[in-house]
């Protein structure tokens, strides 16, 4: 029922086999993926959320496992390197966060709303702002 889901859906058969890439450009036709949904990652692991996939990019090198996207989240380069964003598993993005360049986001770690990351947010903390500063907890 998600169009978001057969984004994802179609995004993997395009990546696995030819037949598959094949079946997912029919099934196109029928049910159709979230329109303005861009996935350009080279590798998104299993239990992708993506919610209200309106105006969202995805263009990381590696998307880990379980992560939660929100709507309006830019994932890519910039002008300074070549590499796109490495994201962990667990990560909670945001709406409208935005994490550019050649940045790793560490297992766990959740960026807030409207965040633009630029540097490397440890695993488990937070990065929030503009530009977004990370912040983890103590272990007290």
């Amino acid at each position: 029922a998600f169009s978001e889901f057969r984004a994802l859906f179609y995004f993997r058969l395009d990546h696995g086999n030819p037949a598959g890439a094949v079946a997912g450009k029919l099934l196109r036709h029928w049910w159709k993926p979230t329109p303005g949904l861009n996935l350009q990652s080279k590798e998104i692991g299993p239990g992708l959320f993506i919610a209200h996939g309106e105006g969202t990019t995805l263009a990381a090198e590696r998307i880990g496992r379980n992560c939660y996207v929100h709507h309006g989240v830019t994932v890519g380069w910039d002008y300074r390197s070549l590499r796109t964003p490495v994201i962990g598993d667990g990560v909670m993005i945001g709406t409208g966060a935005a994490i550019l360049g050649a940045v790793t986001v560490g297992d766990g770690a959740r960026i807030g709303a409207n965040a633009v990351v630029l540097c490397d947010v440890p695993p488990g903390g937070t990065a929030v702002g503009v530009p977004a500063r990370s912040w983890q907890p103590r272990s007290d």
